[in-house]
């Protein structure tokens, strides 16, 4: 849980307090030096294990793919983060796969456990290009919040939701 306090932000050692640590501005742990982004962690850190990501159309509705055949059961697009792939580069890849989309601009925008127990990273997307397809992974479509909050991740959406202060609708 250290990486998520360090991205959600952990001021509770500020002032001089910060300054009685070793070296660091929480005591008691080994000082890291800077890295190039927040994503660009060591082996022993809490790393990503997946990276999802939000696309919206003008009419508010989300990119989602379904969980297989199942179309009742529709997620943001995304997946897992494979061995010595950055974050930001498996949700593009994840994207690509999922439904056809490429990537030109998206930046980071929350970062949490999901229920399964894994660190997910999550991007919001804004542009894109491409046409959308279906794929081995699922069904693809725009889908109301209402539906994604009903998904297998709908609790993950939730919070997601609460945290970044989105708009429904």
């Amino acid at each position: 849980m250290k990486f998520l306090r360090e991205f959600m932000g952990d001021f509770s050692m500020s002032g001089t307090r910060r300054m009685q640590g070793p070296g660091n501005i929480r005591a008691g742990e080994p000082t890291r030096g800077a890295r190039s982004s927040i994503f660009d962690l060591e082996e022993e850190d809490e790393a990503p294990h997946a990276a999802i990501l939000i696309v919206r159309d003008k009419r508010g509705r989300f990119l989602a793919v379904s969980r297989g055949e199942d179309v009742t059961d529709m997620n943001l697009p995304g997946g897992k983060i494979e061995l010595g792939e950055e974050p930001a580069q498996a949700a593009m890849r994840e994207l690509w796969e999922e439904t056809g989309l490429k990537v030109h601009r998206m930046h980071p925008v929350y970062t949490a456990l999901a229920d399964n127990g894994k660190l997910v990273a999550v991007y919001k997307v804004t542009a894109c290009s491409g046409k959308l397809r279906p794929s081995d992974e699922g069904y693809v479509d725009w889908v109301t919040p209402d539906e994604l909050l009903n998904s297998t991740h709908g609790r993950f959406f939730m919070k997601m939701v609460k945290k970044l202060n989105i708009e429904l609708f």
